[in-house]
């Protein structure tokens, strides 16, 4: 990915190579505008590609578009008021290990939780409160019946009739079900802006949306501009990448969800709680989580900030404003001299910690690379 800027040897970096070598596979890239963090990124998920490792993106500003099209990936592309091709209830099994051996199973509590979890937050989004205990007792109560009435279990073959997938619920069908129960007519009311045609209703309706057989998947948010929609939209495109990415095919599978400007997903814990779920849980699946920011410190405020940045194992630090490298050398325990480093540092120039080396390192796409990881901003 580059050389030591000291000895000019070259830099090979290999998330996946083990707890052996590295704990995990998580990695933080902090920079300033300008400092070559997303090309960095692009770059270490080209090299990456060559060991057999997927790729997910969530792109707020339309950056990884171009580099995903050119390299046969998928993108989807979310906007207000548009169905995305994403039902946030559709459901598939997932591999667990039971008495030591490895089955398949439907996670629908988890699926449930994950249901109520977005309409709380999106309660609390509105009006500063979530839901009481009976509003989210019976809003349980009626995505299981959803559920039931399909005969879905946890079984993989509940899935199928006939061997063709069963027609999943949907927003549209909790929230109806959900109007029929006494005094949940105001909270069914408040759904409605998540239902097909309404403001933000970009997850209801049946999946048509695919995971391919593709290198990397792009979450086109560009379109997103409104705080609040921009929150549904990540809180759910993450949820949906947990289940349907992140954890199928286990170890077997090498990948990683990247969060470009993830300092953004702060700001509603609700959204961050998921960065922090694939930071704790996704080493099990063999999905590294990336966090890419130009704001490390906002991850330094909260615990599940701290949590998320703390859990990676492998942190490259560019360029950063005087104030920030202060702030990177003492909370990353670095040494002194690296601060004139960070503050003087040119675009790709910074400090690599990871297996316990610390280098400082120029990151130095190849020619041929060059036109695929740079910055290329599209419209959609």
């Amino acid at each position: 990915m580059g050389h030591n800027i000291f000895t000019g040897s070259l830099v090979f970096l290999d998330r996946f190579a083990g707890e052996h070598v590295v704990a995990n596979q998580h990695m933080l890239i902090s920079g300033e505008t300008g400092s070559g963090k997303s090309v960095t990124a692009r770059l270490i998920t080209l090299l990456e590609l060559d060991l057999n490792t997927k790729a997910a993106y969530i792109d707020p500003d339309g950056e990884y578009v171009y580099y995903t099209e050119k390299l046969g990936g998928q993108v989807i592309t979310l906007m207000p008021g548009r169905f995305s091709g994403m039902n946030i209830l559709d459901v598939e099994p997932e591999t667990i290990k039971e008495n030591g051996r490895k089955t398949e199973r439907v996670n629908l509590q988890e699926k449930t939780a994950e249901v109520v979890d977005l309409i709380a937050a999106v309660m609390r989004y509105y009006s500063g409160q979530g839901l009481d205990m009976r509003q989210a007792a019976l809003l349980e109560e009626a995505v299981m019946e959803e559920y039931r009435e399909r005969e879905i279990t946890e079984d993989p073959e509940s899935l199928y009739s006939g061997g063709v997938k069963k027609t999943m619920p949907t927003l549209s069908d909790v929230q109806k079900r959900l109007a029929q129960k006494a005094g949940m007519e105001a909270l069914a009311d408040a759904i409605k802006p998540l239902l097909a045609g309404g403001s933000i209703g970009m997850f209801d309706g049946q999946t048509t949306v695919k995971l391919k057989d593709v290198p990397i998947i792009c979450f086109n948010l560009k379109q997103v501009q409104s705080d609040f929609a921009r929150f549904v939209a990540s809180y759910a495109s993450l949820a949906w990448l947990w289940q349907k990415f992140a954890q199928r095919g286990g170890k077997s599978i090498k990948k990683s969800v990247n969060i470009d400007e993830a300092w953004m997903f702060l700001k509603h814990p609700d959204v961050a709680k998921y960065l922090e779920v694939l930071a704790r849980r996704g080493r099990k699946h063999g999905c590294a989580l990336t966090v890419i920011t130009q704001r490390f410190e906002e991850f330094t405020h909260t615990p599940s900030g701290r949590a998320i940045i703390d859990s990676c194992a492998t942190i490259l630090v560019l360029k950063q404003e005087e104030h920030a490298a202060d702030a990177a050398v003492e909370y990353f325990n670095l040494a002194s001299g690296c601060r004139d480093l960070l503050a003087k540092a040119g675009p790709g120039m910074g400090i690599l910690r990871t297996s316990g080396i610390t280098s400082a390192v120029q990151v130095s796409p190849a020619p041929f690379e060059w036109p695929l990881v740079e910055t290329k901003v599209v419209g959609t």
